[in-house]
């Protein structure tokens, strides 16, 4: 089934930490993009398409066969993504960009109690790590001056993706072992982009598709395009189906809650026109804790798992 060997443990921390740092970069940018204008579905269904495009180019110069259930598996995949990128993207319409992923992280405990009902083994240095993984996420998102501590309707969107997040982070973990990494992705990646597109055709007025016209002749508009198509999918999906296998997911789901992070970080710096979130003292020691919280999930048990 063209299935590679899997990738030594260290592979898999480094990779899939570069591929959180790929990930946690998008919560700004796509910020950025939404603000021209466009709906989220239309950002979408070019996003995946260009995606999947280059994906394809990769796959057509490969000897790889298709089975049937790399099929089901893409298409399940695929589905849960284009519900996870729908929520996630609505979701920035009334939050923060910071905020945003800083929910989304919750996944990480969402990814720990589905990978141990699923017959993942306990480990206690993860479970240790998942809660202060939230308490960091709580310390972050916390505004003791807002109704609700500032809680709105993205915020609620993005944490019913944040839960679908860690579904889809366990089902990868099955489903990686069993399937060519650029085929999976390939798959699931096509079916986010036809769904979305048929999405954005039923749902978009003409004035937006004039303001693409006119958005198409920038260059402010491709670059942030381009790097979430490129990077944070065709790349970004290849290296999570090859290298997630190497790890378990409550460790890939901790790795992962490092994205809003990231994004923080550039959020915060005001290279991106328009976004310049602010990090309290709270924020940050928040921040400190998931960093904190990830170096705890690799603590070394008195037995370490064959093969790592």
């Amino acid at each position: 089934m063209n299935v590679p060997q899997r990738a030594s443990h260290f592979s898999g921390l480094f990779f899939i930490l570069l591929t959180s740092l790929i990930w946690g970069l998008t919560f700004p940018i796509a910020k950025y993009l939404l603000m021209t204008g466009l709906t989220p579905e239309l950002l979408l269904g070019i996003r995946f398409t260009i995606g999947s495009l280059i994906l394809l180019v990769f796959v057509l110069t490969q000897p790889l066969r298709f089975p049937r259930q790399t099929y089901i598996d893409g298409l399940v995949l695929g589905i849960g993504l284009a519900a996870i990128f729908w929520l996630q993207m609505h979701g920035l319409q009334t939050t923060t960009a910071t905020k945003s992923g800083f929910i989304t992280g919750f996944y990480v405990i969402f990814t720990f109690i589905l990978a141990t009902l699923l017959g993942d083994k306990f480990n206690r240095y993860h479970v240790i790590a998942s809660f202060i993984a939230i308490l960091g996420l709580g310390l972050f998102v916390y505004s003791p001056k807002q109704p609700f501590g500032g809680w709105t309707v993205g915020d609620s969107q993005t944490l019913l993706s944040a839960f679908l997040i860690g579904v889809n982070i366990v089902l990868t973990s099955i489903y990686a072992k069993r399937s060519a990494p650029l085929i999976l992705a390939l798959l699931k990646c096509s079916v986010v982009a036809i769904v979305l597109s048929a999405m954005a055709f039923v749902q978009t007025t003409p004035e937006q598709f004039n303001l693409l016209k006119q958005l198409s002749y920038q260059t402010s508009f491709w670059i942030p395009l381009l790097y979430l198509a490129i990077f944070a999918t065709s790349i970004a999906f290849w290296l999570q189906c090859r290298f997630q296998p190497s790890l378990t997911s409550t460790e890939t789901g901790v790795i992962f809650s490092l994205e809003p992070v990231f994004g923080a970080l550039l959020a915060a710096t005001g290279w991106i026109p328009g976004i310049r979130d602010q990090l309290g003292l709270i924020s940050i020691l928040g921040a400190t804790l998931m960093f904190f919280a990830t170096l705890i999930s690799q603590w070394p048990t008195k037995k370490s798992p064959e093969g790592l």
